[in-house]
């Protein structure tokens, strides 16, 4: 009877070891792989099964149960989510190429204290009596963090994803650089917040490697001696969608009096781009990118910094007008002047 025991304790024990949930992470296919890291609590075992996605796996709950889910990337993606101890299986499909790439470098970089940050951030939020001084608190908080922690992944998310003055930005990359100057998310952060504006961007941007939808080169050597609007746009954007049906109306009623539209997409999944250049009706021959998201050479000359962005060139390549939201008014009054030249 006892042996019956033995191997009826034994059985329980080899089926409680090996049951275990799988959590799998899927990213978008992304055009290109910037590495960045993806960080867990303890409890998970991450695997890489392949470039669009990880595994982690867990020993099944006795109990039902509820995680704080930390991707640690250029900024933090929280995610919240409950395991039963029937659950076999969760999936997580991250939407956005250049927010959410990851690789499997650094899988414990979020760890107690950088939770604690977290709950910092809400105790500020709690105690200011007004935005602008939970800003100011927790952005001297951060730059006082990423001071004394030179070498923390979380110094070089916080880099990136809080705002504060540039001067003080360069200060700290420059803190930074001996420990991540190597890494791929540290030279497009440094990239970013380094790079000054080209006044004479006209003059180059023939040189941009650019591709068009079809993946295909494109060169602004096509549109020589020819005015034209640079209007920058992305999937994610409210506006962009709203302000779509003015701007392709814009692109039919001048484009044939030689100051075409050129429509450069901030997305960098080859995917999100021909499915939103679809829904938004994008007829143009010129839909471009430089596959570089916010850091491409384009968007970092022409001060790019948020969406629907329109750029306005005359014959020379030198810049006319810019315009940064929805008034489609102002670009047409001078695509007009431009016509009347």
């Amino acid at each position: 009877m006892k042996y019956y025991l033995f191997y009826f304790f034994l059985l329980c024990y080899i089926l409680n070891a090996h049951a275990q949930v799988e959590i799998y992470v899927h990213q978008p296919d992304c055009s290109s792989k910037t590495p960045v890291e993806i960080s867990n609590y303890p409890q998970f075992n991450p695997e890489h099964v392949d470039d669009q996605t990880i595994v982690f796996k867990m020993n099944s709950p006795t109990e039902t149960i509820d995680f704080d889910f930390f991707i640690d990337t250029v900024g933090i993606m929280f995610e919240r989510f409950w395991v039963t101890p029937e659950t076999k299986r969760l999936d997580f499909y991250l939407s956005k190429c250049n927010a959410y790439r990851f690789y499997l470098e650094n899988p414990d970089g979020i760890n107690k204290e950088g939770r604690a940050n977290q709950y910092y951030y809400r105790y500020l939020r709690e105690k200011s009596t007004s935005r602008s001084e939970h800003i100011d608190q927790y952005t001297k908080y951060i730059v006082d963090y990423i001071k004394k922690h030179p070498t923390s992944g979380l110094s070089l998310n916080y880099l990136a994803n809080v705002e504060m003055k540039k001067e003080t930005k360069i200060e700290l990359a420059e803190i930074l650089e001996p420990n991540f100057g190597d890494s791929p998310s540290y030279q497009k952060i440094a990239r970013t917040i380094k790079y000054k504006a080209d006044p004479s961007i006209g003059q180059k941007i023939v040189d941009v490697p650019l591709v068009n939808l079809q993946q295909s080169n494109w060169s602004f050597n096509e549109l020589e001696g020819q005015a034209f609007v640079l209007y920058f746009w992305m999937s994610g954007c409210g506006a962009c969608s709203k302000v779509a049906p003015k701007v392709n109306v814009l692109n039919d009623k001048y484009a044939a009096l030689g100051v075409p539209v050129v429509y450069y997409t901030l997305d960098e999944n080859i995917a999100l781009w021909k499915e939103s250049s679809l829904s938004k009706n994008i007829k143009s021959p010129y839909n471009i990118s430089e596959m570089e998201g916010w850091t491409g050479i384009l968007p970092l000359s022409l001060g790019v910094r948020g969406t629907p962005y329109f750029v306005v060139f005359n014959k020379n390549h030198q810049i006319e007008q810019v315009v940064f939201g929805s008034e489609i008014f102002l670009v047409e009054e001078e695509i007009i002047k431009l016509i009347e030249e």
